[in-house]
């Protein structure tokens, strides 16, 4: 699993930002581009979302965000973010996989 999440991510506050996207991941294949908003995350299909300011208000650390999202390949991971481009915010579901990009899903 992508456990630096440093090389793709960067947090200001309580906030999560893409920095980048890397090619081969799951997230390559969807809408999800540098400089949009990690609001939430839910670990699967019924699983409950977690508020990503309200972690990052508590805890400040990356690595508890990374380990939200590692899970067991082929399994999906829904993640909402907002776009302050377009005022919008999206919701994609990314399912694990092994990726040569710098990680496992």
């Amino acid at each position: 699993a992508l456990r630096d999440m440093s090389a793709v991510c960067s947090a200001a506050g309580m906030r999560v930002w893409v920095k980048r996207v890397l090619p081969g991941s799951p997230a390559h294949d969807s809408t999800i581009r540098p400089g949009h908003e990690l609001r939430f995350i839910s670990k699967g299909v019924g699983a409950p979302k977690v508020d990503v300011v309200a972690l990052m208000a508590t805890t400040q650390r990356l690595d508890q965000i990374a380990s939200l999202l590692a899970g067991p390949v082929g399994h999906p991971c829904t993640l909402r973010f907002y776009d302050h481009d377009n005022e919008t915010l999206y919701s994609a579901t990314l399912v694990r996989r092994l990726c040569s990009g710098g990680g496992d899903g």
